[in-house]
């Protein structure tokens, strides 16, 4: 229930682009890696999705965001509203 309330929210913020640079460099320095992703929308889950940041990104950050972004529940009504894609802001820390 929680992740699929987090992709809601997420499915409704601001584009990746508006993001403030200043959060994700605050982030970085506290050892968290912030992973853009674009995702596709199915009927139970999150499908296809691939990492859309600007810059580099750590590989085990990347491979868990993925893993978590295709792990969560998509809500009933976000499936039917959104049958394409969604974008994704996911604070990551990699292990």
């Amino acid at each position: 229930m929680l992740l699929s309330l987090f992709a809601l929210t997420l499915a409704t913020a601001a584009p990746a682009a508006a993001q403030s640079h200043g959060a994700n460099d605050a982030a970085e320095a506290a050892g968290v890696a912030v992973v853009f992703l674009n995702c596709g929308v199915g009927q139970t889950t999150l499908t296809d999705c691939k990492v859309v940041n600007e810059g580099p990104v750590d590989a085990a950050a990347a491979a868990q965001a993925v893993k978590l972004a295709e792990a969560m529940e998509v809500p009933a009504a976000l499936a039917e509203h959104n049958p394409g894609r969604i974008m994704l802001k996911l604070n990551v820390q990699p292990q």
